[in-house]
């Protein structure tokens, strides 16, 4: 979801069982964790230059995509 506000304003909303569905401009450490330790997912693709990169939920990102298409 993306409607003009910062990151941090966004992670605010998320609570626990849910889970961030965003592009790679929102991948970081600092919200990954921020989002388990609150008990929520992140469904991210992660930038490039990662050399480990986190597992994705491929399904769930096609779809995030077919969405962010849609508007």
């Amino acid at each position: 979801m993306h409607d003009g506000r910062p990151a941090g304003d966004m992670l605010d909303t998320i609570g626990p069982g849910q889970a961030l569905l965003a592009d790679a401009a929102y991948d970081s450490n600092r919200q990954r964790d921020h989002l388990a330790d609150i008990g929520a997912g992140a469904i991210i693709r992660a930038i490039p230059r990662r050399s480990a990169p986190p597992p994705l939920d491929r399904d769930a990102h096609r779809r995030r995509n077919r969405i962010e298409r849609f508007f």
